[in-house]
């Protein structure tokens, strides 16, 4: 049985059940997929020897948005996401960034793949989690 972590309200048997079965049902308009309010601990790398923190503001069918403390160009990215101890590994093209008044970004990309690893330590950046 899968546990949720209580900063994401999803169990990562959740979330891909959700990147791999949600129908939008609602229909709108100007969105591909209804998006999800997040907040789970990420890493996002521009490049090999960029990365920086992130936080993942809501996930979608078709992709994920963001909050963070650098600018991100329109490019693809890594990101990395714990999830219930599992961490799930995302590349996503970022469709957009805008700075917020408080001097934040916020950004939203969509999903080339999304792959998982189960490491009894699993690691992200400056955090380490250890699975119990």
């Amino acid at each position: 049985m899968a546990t949720s972590t209580p900063s994401a309200g999803l169990s990562s048997h959740d979330l891909h059940e959700f990147l791999g079965s949600f129908a939008d049902e609602q229909g709108s308009k100007r969105r591909k997929s209804q998006r999800i309010p997040a907040s789970m601990v990420a890493e996002i790398s521009t490049a090999p020897e960029k990365k920086f923190p992130a936080t993942v503001r809501d996930i979608s069918e078709h992709g994920m948005g963001f909050l963070h403390r650098e600018p991100i160009g329109l490019q693809e990215v890594a990101v990395n996401v714990l999830i219930d101890g599992d961490e799930l590994r995302v590349r996503v093209v970022v469709d957009w960034c805008r700075q917020c008044d408080n001097g934040m970004f916020m950004s939203g990309g969509h999903f080339l793949s999304v792959s998982k690893s189960r490491d009894s330590g699993a690691t992200i950046g400056f955090f380490a989690v250890r699975s119990t």
